[in-house]
């Protein structure tokens, strides 16, 4: 890991500063075409395929909510004319993206995929753990508020503070823009550009990062993900980072359990050295829980196999839609 300078500042963010950000907004009115697109204006469309009818009528939206914003969790199911029902309800098709259930929510801790449904609101803390083989350990926690917007857009805004055993504490903001090129199931792999620009304190240069993102199904229970990433610090050693992220989860328990495994290939250069690279590649098992519906707990352990790997990489996440 390369040395990074002592951070100015040491104040640190409540976390709860961004559970009242999602409080206010939530009770914040909505507009009309936001409204009429939450309660079904759009869902109300079936999905289809070529040569197929699309539906006569829409499900009516759940009793108790009013006709406002709807949780992922009560949309009316979308009927696609001349295709079975699916057998897991996560993969039923929902809001005007025409999505899985199982896409409205993080499925795997080291790789994003798509967007979530407009004005879904959920709220994400991280803990993640660099084990190294040589110098100190550095432990993140990050606060996230994720926030979907029409036309397959997503807002997130994360704070971020880094702890180094050695004692050293950064404190860091990111936001983070995602876009999807077409509603889901029309473009194969589901493409979805992303851009965030990280804000960091002291005299650590500002960074950003590309990610071009992918996921979807291989067949019923099994789902997959990968992102490519390139990050880019704009100062001091103008570090430069390229990842790769595959992920593969299978659902045990509809809604409730998925197992996989996820990896990250990374490769580092530092100027004025860029033609030397540094390879850091783990692999490990993941886990995601659900025991409520609004409720995921993500687990990933990875593990490095190479000489330059770090020894482990732990990621813990736990996230609700509000």
């Amino acid at each position: 890991m390369r040395e990074r300078p002592r951070a100015e500042r040491h104040g640190s963010i409540p976390p709860l500063a961004i559970l009242a950000a999602a409080g206010l907004l939530l009770h914040a009115p909505l507009p009309a075409h936001a409204a009429d697109a939450t309660a079904g204006g759009d869902a109300s469309v079936p999905c289809t395929e070529p040569g197929a009818q699309p539906t006569a009528e829409t499900p009516p939206p759940p009793s108790g909510t009013g006709g406002g914003r709807l949780r992922v969790d009560e949309m009316p199911a979308i009927e696609v004319v001349g295709q079975p029902a699916p057998e897991l309800r996560e993969d039923e098709l929902v809001g005007p993206n025409e999505q899985p259930r199982w896409t409205a929510h993080r499925r795997f801790p080291t790789t994003r995929i798509y967007v979530i449904p407009p004005w879904q609101v959920d709220v994400e803390y991280w803990l993640r753990a660099e084990v190294e083989r040589h110098g100190p350990n550095t432990y993140e926690h990050r606060e996230e508020i994720e926030i979907g917007l029409p036309h397959r857009f997503q807002f997130d805004f994360y704070l971020i503070q880094t702890h180094e055993d050695s004692g050293r504490v950064f404190n860091d903001q990111a936001f983070e823009l995602r876009y999807a090129f077409a509603k889901w199931g029309q473009i194969l792999g589901n493409p979805t550009a992303y851009f965030e620009w990280e804000h960091r304190e002291g005299n650590r240069p500002e960074g950003f990062e590309l990610k071009a993102l992918f996921g979807d199904e291989f067949r019923e229970r099994w789902h997959w993900g990968t992102n490519f990433i390139w990050e880019q610090d704009l100062g001091g050693e103008r570090e430069t980072t390229v990842e790769w992220t595959p992920a593969v989860s299978y659902t045990i328990l509809d809604e409730v359990l998925s197992l996989g495994v996820e990896g990250k290939l990374e490769i580092n250069s530092v100027e004025p050295r860029r033609n030397r690279y540094v390879e850091n590649c783990r692999l490990g098992p993941s886990v995601q829980w659900r025991p409520v519906k609004r409720l995921h707990i993500d687990v990933a352990p990875l593990f490095g196999f190479t000489p330059d790997s770090r020894m482990a990489d732990l990621f813990l996440v736990v996230g609700w839609e509000f």
